[in-house]
């Protein structure tokens, strides 16, 4: 017997997002979120974030199709030099009206939120000679 697969509904396709990205988070989604005067978010995180989160199934939109092979060459980068990239994780950073937007994976951000992995990267020692002899005499 043949299972004809049913194309998703923008309302599924936004719960689905929605769902998976609580899950994630440990967070509780925002009851009629998209409804009433005012914008309450889709879900919130234990800490102090508020998440408004979009998803489609098409890649239309040219700004979505610029952001993604953006985050197709973070993920390249990623892996390095031969492909191991030493646990390195993508991300991307914009600039728009003098704020700076991070972009990542949002397993990487619920990492760092939970504090499961450390968010100080730990100076190498060629790194701290660098910046001892940055600076100034004074404070030597």
């Amino acid at each position: 017997m043949c299972q004809i697969q049913m194309s998703k509904t923008s309302n599924q396709i936004g719960d689905n997002a929605e769902r998976r990205a609580m899950d994630i988070l440990h967070g509780r989604r925002v009851g009629g979120s998209g409804s009433g005067r005012f914008l309450k978010g889709d879900g919130s995180d234990a800490g102090s974030f508020i998440y408004f989160i979009k998803a489609t199934a098409s890649i239309r939109s040219s700004t979505i199709r610029a952001v993604r092979n953006l985050w197709l060459e973070a993920m390249e980068g990623a892996r390095g030099h031969a492909g191991h990239g030493d646990g390195a994780k993508p991300a991307l950073i914009f600039a728009v009206d003098d704020e700076l937007f991070l972009l990542c994976r949002l397993e990487d951000h619920a990492e760092l939120a939970t504090a499961k992995v450390s968010p100080y990267i730990e100076p190498t020692k060629v790194s701290e000679r660098r910046a001892r002899h940055l600076r100034r005499p004074s404070e030597r």
